[in-house]
């Protein structure tokens, strides 16, 4: 079997999204970004940057998110804010 066809065998054996997390992560692979969101502590606001460079602030103005599913980038004034929420998926 050639790598490509391996790699591709390897994608079809993945069934579910938590699952490709754990196997990336055991081959010491960056772990996909399923979501880019977070909780802001102080309004209770969800949000969640959907594309690259859709930068998200709360309705407070305590936090924001950035990046999509390319990077996470969060800022805040003070990051104990910030609810971490990156992994949550429809497939639990």
């Amino acid at each position: 079997m050639t790598d490509n066809e391996n790699e591709v065998a390897d994608q079809t054996k993945f069934h579910s999204k938590s699952e490709e997390r754990r196997i990336s992560l055991q081959k010491g692979e960056p772990a996909p970004i399923f979501r880019n969101r977070c909780k802001c502590a102080k309004c209770g606001d969800i949000i969640e940057s959907k594309y690259r460079h859709d930068f998200v602030s709360c309705k407070c103005g305590a936090i924001w998110t950035d990046g999509g599913t390319d990077y996470i980038r969060r800022g805040a004034m003070d990051f104990n804010d910030i609810i971490d929420m990156p992994y949550e998926s429809e497939d639990k």
